[in-house]
């Protein structure tokens, strides 16, 4: 396609498509202004994102319409570079793989509340000169916004749940711990049936490496003698405190440390007993909690599935490479994970003619929406993930390529040899009684959501504790939100004080 740049008639820039206009040949300013005054909005959006943006003059009366929004960009030629100045992001698409990574980073960038009140608009005159381009960015902004949606249900559900195991996990632990740093290379498991064939290259080789279980991948690896140096759970649902019962029973793991976040279902005697590293995402309650007691804490990245947040995590503990095995990711015949698995018990002791456990297989293989989104964010990765990163897998695997993530074949990969023992991980000295700083930060939250329920800061507290009504909030008029935030605040106060009466 051939772009031409060119002055109008007033001496502004302007452009051409194969001799079609994509800004005014007369005065390309005033039209873009004259497109910004049209938008209807009756929310003050966080983003505005702008299809086939071209040149840039709608950047500048964006910014003056929505001041406080981050303006976003998305262009369908790279011969646009040059014209990136007064947006806070830029994008390019130009086929669907491009449309695949603009999906997860806009998502990354801006999370499910603030896409919620994200204006997404299209310039016209690109929409018609690159038709196919156009549709892919919007079905990428579709694929986006149901992931957001997604989400939101998620956590309108769990919230609350997550809220309790915050409180509780962060009073109960009595071992924080932290994990040490190596030049060691890291094995992560996950729970896919592929486990099974990698288990004889673990075992041969377990002196060379760190090894991470997922939880899920606990019992497997326990059943043929393995013993992590950490296990992770950051699942909040009360089915994940199954994989962790071999602490309670299993003499070998009591000084192996549990990875959890604040929301993970941990049962009170393994937090009580097992060194726990707690990781926070930077992003919710449990991080102001977490740094407002002290409780020692490690950064995590928070993700859909435990694989990628231990992947990442493990990456922030060496400086060597780090494998995934297990990483199936994609429905099968047969039961969908590694065995034994504690999560089959009640299929074993609980089937019937009518309830048998080829129906609870055949109902796992087709929930295979989960699984997408799991492969997208691996699939979607950049270089600072892929460079250090590798899933490992056997010959007689059919797995699925997952995006630029290399695949590693167990049968010819050769690890260094067997390392001086390093630290694992470390108990540092706790000052106060975190329980009693837990009560006081508390209470502090609820005399200052009385007294100042309009601060910026209170919005993490209205999203942890009553989404579905701070959402609605959030696409109110100004005026509506001014009236109904009283009712907000009186939410979230009342979910604090039930906890508050807890300790």
């Amino acid at each position: 396609m051939d772009i031409q740049f060119f002055n109008s008639r007033n001496g502004q820039l302007s452009c051409s498509a194969d001799e079609r206009y994509l800004h005014s040949s007369f005065n390309p300013q005033n039209e873009a202004a004259r497109f910004v005054e049209s938008v209807q909005c009756s929310y003050e959006p966080a983003a505005v994102v702008l299809l086939g943006a071209c040149l840039n003059w709608c950047a500048d009366p964006l910014r003056k319409r929505f001041p406080k929004a981050k303006l976003i960009a998305v262009q369908f030629d790279n011969r646009f570079h040059d014209y990136e100045s007064g947006w806070d992001a830029v994008f390019y698409v130009s086929d669907a793989h491009d449309a695949a990574l603009f999906s997860n980073e806009l998502f990354t960038m801006l999370g499910e509340e603030k896409l919620v009140i994200t204006q997404f608009l299209s310039w016209k005159p690109s929409e018609m000169v690159w038709p196919e381009t156009s549709r892919l960015s919007w079905e990428a902004i579709k694929s986006c916004m149901e992931k957001a949606q997604s989400v939101l249900t998620t956590r309108n559900h769990f919230n609350l749940a997550w809220f309790k195991h915050t409180v509780h996990n962060l009073s109960h632990i009595k071992n924080f711990a932290i994990a040490g740093k190596s030049d060691m290379p890291f094995l992560v498991t996950a729970s896919g049936p592929s486990l099974m064939n990698a288990l004889p290259f673990i075992r041969k080789n377990r002196s060379s490496f760190r090894l991470m279980a997922a939880s899920s991948s606990l019992s497997t690896l326990l059943a043929n003698n393995i013993i992590p140096d950490y296990t992770i759970s950051t699942d909040g649902g009360y089915y994940a405190m199954r994989h962790l019962r071999a602490y309670s029973t299993d003499k070998q793991l009591q000084n192996v440390p549990l990875i959890i976040s604040g929301e993970s279902a941990v049962p009170d005697d393994i937090l009580e007993k097992i060194p726990c590293i707690l990781i926070t995402y930077g992003d919710g309650i449990e991080t102001v909690l977490a740094d407002n007691v002290n409780a020692p804490s490690i950064h995590g990245l928070r993700n859909g599935t435990v694989s990628g947040t231990a992947a990442a995590l493990a990456s922030s503990l060496t400086t060597g490479p780090v494998f995934i095995c297990g990483l199936d990711l994609a429905p099968g015949k047969g039961f969908q994970h590694a065995e034994p698995n504690e999560n089959d018990v009640p299929l074993f002791t609980g089937q019937t003619r009518v309830q048998t456990i080829e129906t609870a297989q055949a109902s796992s293989r087709y929930a295979g929406g989960s699984l997408a989104l799991y492969r997208e964010w691996f699939s979607t990765q950049g270089e600072a993930f892929t460079s250090r990163i590798f899933r490992l897998v056997s010959k007689s695997d059919n797995l699925e390529p997952l995006g630029t993530l290399k695949d590693f074949l167990l049968e010819t990969l050769t690890l260094p040899p067997e390392r001086s023992q390093q630290l694992t991980y470390s108990l540092p000295e706790i000052k106060g009684n975190i329980r009693n700083k837990l009560k006081d930060s508390l209470t502090s939250a609820i005399g200052f959501l009385e007294k100042h329920p309009d601060d910026e800061s209170c919005s993490l507290w209205y999203s942890s504790l009553s989404l579905e009504k701070y959402v609605t909030w959030l696409r109110m008029n100004r005026e509506i939100q001014l009236v109904e935030l009283k009712s907000l605040a009186e939410s979230a106060i009342s979910e604090i004080k039930k906890m508050v009466e807890k300790l």
